[in-house]
């Protein structure tokens, strides 16, 4: 048995982290995972879990996580879904080169936007295909350097397809790549910092402990008066 030991601060202020006050801070995020290669089981969605848990520690709690097909309509119907039950939206897969991969061409549709070539994504690209000497990849990764025209960018690093991130009226949603190589580095790295800036974002610290030998039931009226009088900081 784990008991999970949760510290809430926003700031350089702690507030108190009863379930409901901490329920109260939280921002809801939405996940959605764009593939039929995850819908048909021939792939594990590891992604969802690493971006959870990142969201959770700069005090974002995910209500929701939608597994999808790769297809317009539906992307788009999900995002509807999506924002009816958070501000944040972040979606992973479908930013491939090819025919199949529709995330951009929806969230284009859905947000009344046009794609357009960007330069500094194209530089960013062709620097990728050279380091990694596969210059004649060029041509026909070029759809990976169109971007939505109101996007921010946030550049890949470790593959072809950037990260984009578009804001309207208080919403915010960024689609990914669906590689983990490509996905984790991307949320560590450039969007958790980005978003906790951005919102001022409370952060968690946790801490798991762990109980053997000793039944559930048994653990929690043994410890029911110590975790009564744990300080309003701290909640198991």
């Amino acid at each position: 048995y784990r008991i999970r030991v949760t510290r809430f601060a926003f700031g350089n202020s702690e507030l108190g982290t009863r379930n409901s006050e901490l329920e109260t801070f939280m921002k809801n995020a939405v996940l959605i995972t764009i593939g039929d290669e995850i819908l048909s089981g021939n792939t594990i969605d590891t992604n969802s879990n690493f971006i959870a848990t990142q969201l959770k520690n700069i005090g974002f709690k995910v209500v929701q996580i939608f597994t999808i097909s790769d297809e317009i309509e539906t992307i788009k119907k999900n995002l509807k879904s999506a924002f009816e039950l958070g501000n944040l939206v972040i979606t992973t897969g479908g930013l491939g080169p090819t025919k199949d991969d529709k995330t951009k061409k929806a969230f284009a549709e859905f947000f009344n936007d046009t794609l357009v070539s960007d330069a500094e994504t194209l530089e960013h690209l062709r620097q990728l295909l050279i380091k990694r000497k596969r210059e004649h990849l060029f041509d026909i990764n070029l759809p990976q350097a169109d971007i939505l025209s109101k996007s921010k960018v946030f550049q890949n690093h470790n593959g072809t397809a950037p990260s984009l991130m578009v804001e309207e009226n208080g919403k915010i949603a960024i689609c990914l790549p669906g590689v983990p190589y490509e996905v984790k580095p991307l949320i560590k790295n450039q969007i958790i910092p980005y978003l906790q800036e951005k919102f001022e974002q409370n952060f968690i610290v946790s801490r798991i402990i762990s109980v053997v030998n000793f039944p559930e039931s048994l653990l929690s009226g043994t410890i029911e008066t110590w975790e009564l009088a744990l300080p309003s900081t701290i909640s198991l």
